[in-house]
């Protein structure tokens, strides 16, 4: 083993060592021969390398140009960071966008191929004053720039509708409050600042979208406008224009006297939509119109019911499935009406004019007749001011009164009178004699038109709001299982 010049490589013909120890019989090995490597002094024009790694062949090996070290003290300053102003927009292959690129802005984004520049603090301001902490979708448009570095944001919207946010943030205040007036109105403008800012919950944005759907919904729009604006507000959650829409279409039935517009449609989208309240207010609609246009048929017992024909078979079922369960409402309404006491008000003083009032009013209904055009609102309605000949108020002042009822209590000096008990003599005026000219009150006269008790008024409210919230059930039938 202590050869100077060795050819080869003694290794054990075994895996494992003899067990007579380390120092084995040179049987026990055999020679592999390897290409040693070459020691010898490299040239002067070589660069020192390991001597142990195999030589690699000039053809692939790497030209090495050694590169001087220049000293700090001399070396260049480094460059800045390119500013947003001084990137090539050729380069960014989009293009910039004619009247919302701002030099001087801070936010870049990409929409639909086009370059949007904005400032941040446009979009802060859009926020509102409520927005701590920021909502996520604002947050994605608010991923802004460090320092001077151009960072491009790339948004899934259409370019339209990000145009119109930039007009929401940029418009001067003239351009818009013109929007709040029919000529100037424009709807599509309108509906994509409504839907962007609703995606990126910019609640100021929303509240301006809003409100100028709200005022030209009854006035300015057309049907098909407001089933579009019914469907987007909808599907963004926006109660207040949702309710504008219903009221408005509503409007426009109560209007449509030549049967212009089909109900049938309206339905169909509300059933769409699920606005299960709106099909109960559509259906009613349609049953009082209905019965008000009923006509008998020349030289026959029958009737014929000309508002009816565009609706369909599905619908004409549901339209009879309420005229029957309204009908019996009304019918069992004063007997159950009468069988509950009625609740008594905590700033009520005499209940029991109140029940006595309450009572009457109802007994005077006749339940064998149905309200004209089967309208139960409305003769709900016609309960709050129409009191029986037995509740009318008597001649005026019969009693030695003021000409008109002051509110308030009166001085102690002075105690208040007891209209029930007969007054002592006195020089009481004359209540049929030309009264003295009285001075002028702002206060209700007691000849005025009466309306009801305070606690029959508070219980009527509640019986129309239970109707109206359960209109829907009179002709789909209950929503519960």
């Amino acid at each position: 083993m202590g050869h100077t010049r060795s050819q080869g490589l003694l290794v054990p013909l075994y895996n494992q060592w003899s067990i007579t120890g380390p120092y084995a019989p040179l049987s026990y090995y055999k020679v592999h021969r390897f290409q040693m490597p070459q020691f010898h002094h490299p040239l002067p024009s070589q660069p020192h390398r390991n001597m142990t790694e195999p030589s690699t062949p000039a053809t692939y090996q790497l030209a090495v140009k050694p590169v001087p070290i220049t000293p700090l003290s001399s070396a260049s300053p480094p460059k800045p960071p390119m500013s947003s102003s001084q990137i090539s927009q050729t380069s960014l292959q989009y293009q910039p966008e004619k009247q919302y690129y701002h030099q001087s802005g801070d936010l870049v984004f990409v929409v639909e191929g086009i370059l949007f520049k904005i400032h941040r603090f446009q979009l802060e301001r859009a926020l509102g004053v409520n927005s701590d902490p920021i909502p996520l979708g604002a947050q994605q448009l608010l991923q802004g720039v460090a320092e001077k570095n151009l960072k491009i944001q790339f948004l899934h919207d259409k370019a339209e509708e990000f145009r119109a946010l930039c007009w929401a943030l940029y418009a001067p205040p003239h351009e818009i409050v013109l929007q709040h007036t029919a000529s100037h109105f424009k709807l599509d403008l309108i509906l994509n600042v409504f839907l962007i800012s609703h995606k990126y919950c910019l609640e100021s944005l929303q509240t301006f979208a809003h409100q100028i759907l709200v005022s030209h919904c009854n006035a300015t729009c057309k049907i098909p406008e407001l089933e579009r604006v019914l469907r987007l507000s909808i599907g963004n959650k926006a109660s207040p224009v949702t309710k504008a829409v219903e009221q408005a279409l509503l409007h426009r039935l109560e209007e449509d006297r030549l049967g212009t517009i089909s109900t049938a449609r309206l339905i169909t989208l509300a059933e769409e939509l699920g606005m299960r309240d709106f099909q109960g207010k559509l259906y009613y609609h349609e049953l009082v119109r209905d019965e008000a246009s009923i006509l008998k048929i020349p030289s026959s017992t029958a009737y014929n019911f000309p508002c009816t024909g565009n609706l369909t078979e599905k619908q004409l079922l549901a339209l009879f499935h309420g005229y029957r369960s309204l009908l019996r409402y009304w019918r069992h309404l004063p007997s159950e009406v009468r069988e509950k006491t009625l609740p008594k008000l905590a700033s009520c003083e005499d209940h029991w004019k109140c029940q006595s009032e309450w009572n009457s009013a109802w007994n005077s209904i006749n339940i064998n007749a149905s309200p004209p055009n089967l309208d139960v609102l409305a003769a709900l309605e016609k309960i709050r001011t129409s009191l029986p000949n037995s509740l009318k108020p008597n001649p005026p002042f019969p009693f030695p009164s003021p000409p008109f009822a002051f509110i308030g209590s009166p001085t102690p000096a002075t105690p208040a009178p007891n209209l029930f008990v007969t007054p002592a003599p006195a020089p009481a005026p004359n209540p049929f004699a030309t009264p003295a000219p009285a001075p002028v009150a702002t206060l209700c006269p007691l000849n005025a038109q009466r309306r009801m008790q305070p606690c029959g008024q508070k219980e009527l409210d509640d019986l129309i709001k239970r109707l109206e919230d359960t209109l829907a059930d009179h002709f789909l039938g209950s929503h519960l299982p």
